[in-house]
């Protein structure tokens, strides 16, 4: 008997009088977080009235994960017992960015990716900020506040008439010269980056989320990695 070859996946699904379909099912739930080596990470797994009532433990498998490789690092047991149930797991102390998943075992899998990145370039990164001149313009107290307490010192200018974004402008300079950064954190974005290549060399301006220079998300450790990487980093690009 031949084998019969496995579907392959289309690119999108066309209805003949609706258009484009939505994309089928997900085969597993998948979750990002940022996290630094050797951090205590707090994770609330919400899983829901009924499954407090079944109360059953659930599986949870933790593996690193590479290009090539799944290196399984623990397996656990969650007490279901409530609706939000408290973990917590000592990510291991990492020398550049490590990517681990810890997956819950459901009839549908809950993968949360941990993007572990190393502690020590992180606090480089904050003294080469504080070293910078950065200039904001349109943030409130709370938000400059917020900026002072990682250590960077901005000098608040006046905003542009009508303006509702909060901008942030970084001039520094290194191995490759002077570089330049604007960037706007605007309420109208609530998850959307655009990088765009600013009109001189080493210059960049982007657009990102207001809520990202929040206090609440600035006293998260996920919050001021993702910030800081903004700031100082090459952007990402597509």
């Amino acid at each position: 008997m031949l084998a019969s070859a496995p579907a392959e996946v289309p690119d999108a699904r066309i209805d003949m009088t609706v258009g484009r379909l939505p994309d089928a099912p997900a085969t597993e739930v998948r979750a990002h977080v940022r996290a630094l080596g050797g951090q205590n990470l707090k994770v609330v797994w919400h899983f829901g009235a009924a499954a407090a009532k079944d109360g059953k433990p659930v599986a949870l498998h933790i593996h690193r994960v590479t290009g090539a490789r799944r290196v399984p690092l623990a397996d656990l047991q969650l007490e279901a017992t409530a609706e939000d149930v408290n973990w917590a797991w000592d990510v291991p102390v990492v020398k550049g960015p490590v990517r681990y998943e810890a997956t819950l075992e459901l009839p549908t899998p809950v993968v949360l990716v941990i993007e572990a990145s190393d502690r020590d370039s992180f606090e480089a990164a904050l003294k080469a900020l504080a070293r910078v001149k950065l200039t904001s313009s349109g943030a409130k107290d709370a938000e400059v506040a917020a900026l002072r307490q990682l250590g960077l010192r901005p000098v608040v200018e006046r905003a542009a008439s009508g303006s509702n974004e909060a901008v942030v402008r970084i001039e520094g300079s290194g191995e490759g010269g002077e570089w330049r950064r604007e960037i706007r954190f605007s309420g109208e974005s609530a998850t959307e980056v655009v990088w765009v290549a600013g009109p001189g060399p080493n210059e960049w301006r982007a657009r990102m989320p207001r809520a990202w220079i929040s206090p609440a998300v600035l006293a998260t450790t996920e919050g001021r990695v993702r910030l800081v990487e903004c700031l100082i980093e090459p952007p990402r690009l597509p």
